[in-house]
């Protein structure tokens, strides 16, 4: 596990060595799945960071050096990347502590719901318009924490009669789709994925099947913004005439949920009018997630502790959230981001410590100084 100093070092370096698109590109070539967990709001030295930190929860820093030095287009920065990853491997410190219940940058996901606190209000009023509306649109700022609230909030609250595809748009927003279809095919029915294809109709006749059986399907579009950022343009076309399709047809038990930055929509709409002007029909919902205010934050900073049996020092989860909503940063989502990373930072910096404690929130300079 690399600390935070290695963390900035290395995604520093990542910052120098390519520009943003570029490896985002190397990353969905390495992995997708990895492609569609990162968080991709910020700027590029937060994608970086968001980067370093998810390779290095998945033990795969070493795995991704490898890849790139194999990358024929990137001969002429072999020697660079060797440096820059032999120096973050050599400071690698001894293994700490893997449950962590706080993910820092990164969202949490499925397997976090446990740990995840402080929107109970919101996810109980999705959980109200997922059976009645057929487009839940999740929109907010960045860093708000709307992937967070979907994924590890929503999601793990159905009922385990729905069906649910994931995605994220990435540059090939199609070939996710085909790949979430695929993955929700049943064991025995899922043939090799290389056979497995897919026309416009595809995601229609998987849902209208599953309608006939009165299951319903949800299907999560994480990060729409994507669709008409850096998108394959051909395949975003592709993608937004299957979601048309799908909504528009009646008597389909169907519910898509987008999150979306707000102000992305107007371009998302300027650019797919077809499937943007659906939020303007009755059966769709924009729900607006706000920062977190001073008790479900401090619902968030307490609770994943607990559940792992560790306690913070009295008064320190108050002194957290007050610097948080007095020094709300540079993200127009609220301090969220700031205190996701201070508190991961705080959690290994007290590992054999009694619990979380204030003389390391001092020494790491609190919220401010994260």
């Amino acid at each position: 596990m690399l600390s935070g100093e290695q963390t900035a070092r290395l995604a520093a370096g990542l910052c120098d060595l390519f520009e943003a698109e570029e490896l985002l590109l190397q990353l969905a070539a390495f992995s997708r799945d990895l492609f569609h967990e990162l968080d991709t709001h910020g700027s590029y030295r937060t994608q970086s960071h968001n980067l370093v930190v998810l390779l290095d929860r998945r033990g795969l820093v070493g795995e991704f050096h490898e890849y790139l030095k194999r990358v024929p287009e990137l001969r002429d920065r072999r020697a660079k990347l060797e440096r820059l990853f032999r120096g973050a491997a050599t400071m690698v410190p001894a293994l700490v502590d893997e449950r962590c219940p706080y993910p820092g940058l990164l969202a949490f996901d499925l397997k976090d719901a446990e740990v995840f606190f402080g929107r109970d209000v919101e996810i109980d009023e999705l959980l109200e318009r997922v059976p009645s509306r057929r487009w839940i649109s999740v929109e907010g700022p960045s860093g708000v924490g709307k992937s967070s609230l979907v994924r590890a909030g929503l999601l793990p609250s159905l009922p385990s009669t729905w069906t649910v595809l994931k995605m994220r748009p990435g540059t090939h927003p199609w070939d996710s789709l085909v790949d979430a279809l695929w993955s929700a095919l049943p064991d025995g029915q899922r043939p090799d994925r290389a056979a497995f294809r897919v026309d416009t109709g595809g995601l229609r006749h998987f849902v209208a099947m599953r309608s006939q059986r009165g299951l319903p399907t949800l299907l999560f579009v994480d990060q729409l913004e994507e669709l008409q950022t850096f998108a394959d343009r051909q395949q975003a076309e592709q993608f937004s005439r299957a979601l048309w399709r799908v909504l528009t047809e009646d008597g389909l038990s169907f519910c898509l949920m987008t999150t979306i930055r707000s102000d992305q929509v107007e371009s998302l709409v300027k650019k797919f009018s077809r499937l943007g002007t659906l939020l303007n029909r009755p059966w769709t919902v924009r729900y607006v997630v706000a920062p977190m205010e001073a008790e479900a934050l401090l619902s968030a900073i307490t609770e994943p502790a607990h559940r792992r049996g560790v306690r913070l020092e009295p008064g320190l989860a108050e002194q957290i959230c007050d610097d948080a909503l007095s020094h709300p940063g540079e993200s127009p989502g609220g301090s969220l981001p700031l205190v996701a990373h201070l508190l991961r930072e705080l959690w290994f910096r007290c590992l054999g410590k009694d619990g979380l404690t204030h003389a390391a929130y001092r020494k790491l300079e609190g919220v401010e100084g994260r």
